[in-house]
């Protein structure tokens, strides 16, 4: 915070910056730069920029200090003249070009009370709308489609108590089958000589005369021979 009665009065700098605009000073620095003119306290100054307000007007001063443009006359002579410059220099140092600052003053009331900020609150609100919407719309969706279910595959533990069981299964079923091969090898006899056996047992004639069929059969075909022979003579 200045001094209302310190005066002030522009540098070497200030007034080489008025001729060339070389600092890049805003529109508000450069208006008071304009009214400082060596005589005029910072009150009077102040009077003189009403179209500023209190902090810009400070703020304005202070980098003004800051680059050395102007300086505190800590002697001030009663026969001071003010500075005077001519008004050409003046309209085209105050004219804003497309490459001069631009002052710009973010004021937010909320961030300077610690109210919430309504941009976040409205993204939250957003997301919970989004999440509460995305259900119902998969939902329907699938209504509507008729998708056929696919069964759910057993867990690892179920998994595990069947592949058990299938093996404990398979190896009883293959033991009972070497089991029943080896006892039917033992006691089992080939049929062909099973029903010879028995029918040598059975019927001794029948055997006897399968035996002796061949000659019988060549003793008749002798006899029709002879038969023949005979009838001729």
């Amino acid at each position: 915070m200045f001094d209302s009665s310190v005066i002030h009065q522009r540098t070497h700098t200030g007034r080489m910056e008025i001729q060339e605009k070389s600092h890049g000073l805003t529109q508000s620095e450069r208006l008071v730069l304009i009214m400082i003119d060596g005589v005029s306290a910072y009150q009077d100054v102040r009077k003189k920029l009403p179209v500023l307000t209190d902090q810009r007007f400070d703020r304005a001063f202070q980098t003004l200090e800051t680059k050395e443009l102007i300086v505190e006359v800590f002697l001030p002579l009663p026969c001071q003249v003010a500075e005077e410059v001519e008004r050409t220099v003046i309209d085209r140092f105050l004219q804003q070009d497309p490459l001069d600052p631009v002052t710009i003053i973010v004021h937010d009331p909320d961030e300077v009370f610690g109210a919430p900020v309504a941009h976040n609150t409205d993204a939250v609100s957003v997301q919970h709308a989004i999440e509460r919407s995305a259900p119902r719309d998969y939902g329907q969706h699938a209504r509507s489609t008729d998708i056929e279910r696919v069964p759910e595959a057993p867990a690892a533990a179920n998994l595990d108590d069947m592949h058990i069981a299938m093996v404990d299964s398979l190896g009883k079923e293959l033991r009972a089958r070497k089991q029943f091969s080896r006892h039917s090898t033992d006691v089992e006899v080939p049929p062909d000589r099973a029903q010879q056996k028995e029918s040598r047992n059975s019927d001794p004639g029948s055997s006897t005369l399968q035996v002796a069929w061949p000659y019988w059969c060549v003793g008749i075909g002798l006899a029709f021979i002879a038969g023949f022979f005979v009838s001729k003579f």
